[in-house]
């Protein structure tokens, strides 16, 4: 039962890890993506405010969906031949963090046209990463039965 656990918080770990990874990745690569986009082509309204993490969501999912079908440059990055998934498991790992991200920027586009400043500013603040939490540790118990020995690991 222990060894579940371990095994269980280790691939949550490494999922949580290399989430970290991409989002600081994201980060340098569209440092301000969003912002610039609107200050260049959109007057600053409340609605353009509300749209900015809509973008930044989608870019997200761009990383993610990019990282899926593009092997090679995950495992170099992402540093995977040291995971307990192997390279498929991990193919459906992104792709399933693709759909989150695409579902955020849905749930947060739907926010942005129907909901009150204040809500959506407690919503969005708020829920992305606590939903995160929670996808990436039902992620990793669906895929338990899928870990790599530990026997195998470098």
């Amino acid at each position: 039962m222990i060894t579940f656990f371990r095994r269980y918080a280790k691939a949550s770990l490494s999922i949580l890890w290399r989430v970290c990874l991409i989002v600081l990745i994201g980060g340098v690569i569209f440092n301000g993506a969003p912002d610039q986009i609107f200050q260049h082509f959109v007057e600053r309204t409340e609605f353009s405010i509300k749209l900015e993490p809509v973008l930044r969501a989608t870019y997200f999912a761009l990383i993610f969906l990019v990282l899926a079908f593009w092997r090679s440059l995950a495992r170099t990055i992402l540093f995977e031949k040291s995971s307990l998934f192997t390279g498929e498991v991990w193919r459906e790992i992104y792709l399933m963090l693709f759909a989150w991200a695409l579902a955020l920027a849905a749930l947060d586009a739907f926010l942005a046209l129907y909901a009150s400043t204040d809500v959506w500013v407690a919503i969005v603040r708020s829920t992305p990463f606590l939903l995160l939490l929670i996808y990436i540790f039902l992620i990793s118990f669906r895929y338990q039965g899928k870990l790599k020995p530990l026997a195998e690991l470098p």
